[in-house]
């Protein structure tokens, strides 16, 4: 027999093991997006809640890395075109971030920062995890520092991957993470060796919004060579509360 037959026989035999593995990824495929779709439903009717003159009250809870922490009491609206709106219920001034960066972290989800068809890139037995857009960008003043925002962005994009986990079983967001896989040089002077950004996903009560539950950030690199950079925090939302909105007079 020629070694021509011989790989033809081989290829006709592996060829419906293929068809079949083929088959059943599409199937898995399938019932992944589904799945995400059915998720961003539950997102949307829940959170059209909140356009009916409704607000949350909750506490949020910022902790550092010595263990110190600061709560926060807060009320969350949207504003009529859809907008989320935060703002404060005591005397107490909002912490402002450090990294100069927009970590695109909104308390409630927000379903149209996600894309229609997201990539499914794996899948365990209780999840399935989808490939999405990074939604971290530059938030510096390039009318103060010499920066192109355009540039860091569009080194942050190729830098930083982006994943979303929906449970298999009760169809929803579980988690978002945002992670570097090497270190990279968003800007000339700044290298960043470890970034790593998870958000946990929750509801705020039986049948009400999805919100953030919590938020875990660690940055760390180096600035202009001799300055080091190693920032983490821990965001925790508590003691979610639906509250009226008083009627205009």
């Amino acid at each position: 027999m020629t070694l021509y037959k011989i790989l033809l026989i081989l290829s006709l035999a592996v060829m419906p093991i293929m068809a079949a593995d083929h088959k059943n990824l599409s199937i898995a495929t399938t019932a992944a997006q589904l799945a995400y779709q059915q998720a961003v439903l539950k997102i949307e009717s829940d959170r059209a809640l909140l356009l009916a003159g409704k607000s949350i009250s909750f506490v949020e809870v910022h902790e550092e890395p010595t263990g110190e922490s600061k709560s926060t009491a807060k009320l969350l609206s949207l504003t009529s075109s859809g907008e989320e709106h935060i703002t404060l219920l005591d005397n107490s001034t909002q912490r402002e971030a450090q990294t100069g960066l927009n970590w695109e972290s909104s308390l409630l989800i927000n379903p149209a920062r996600f894309p229609d068809n997201p990539a499914l890139i794996n899948e365990t037995e209780t999840t399935w995890i989808f490939h999405i857009p990074t939604m971290v960008s530059a938030d510096i003043d390039d009318t103060v520092e010499q920066v192109d925002n355009n540039k860091v962005n569009a080194r942050l994009t190729s830098a930083l991957t982006s994943e979303l986990t929906v449970s298999k079983q009760s169809l929803r967001f579980v988690s978002l993470k945002t992670y570097s896989k090497q270190a990279f040089k968003p800007e000339s002077l700044v290298k960043i060796s470890k970034f790593h950004v998870k958000i946990d996903y929750g509801q705020t009560w039986p049948d009400g919004p999805w919100v953030a539950k919590s938020i875990s950030r660690v940055v760390k690199g180096s600035y202009a060579f001799f300055m080091t950079v190693d920032e983490s925090s821990n965001t925790k939302f508590l003691d979610f509360r639906m509250v009226k909105q008083p009627s205009s007079p």
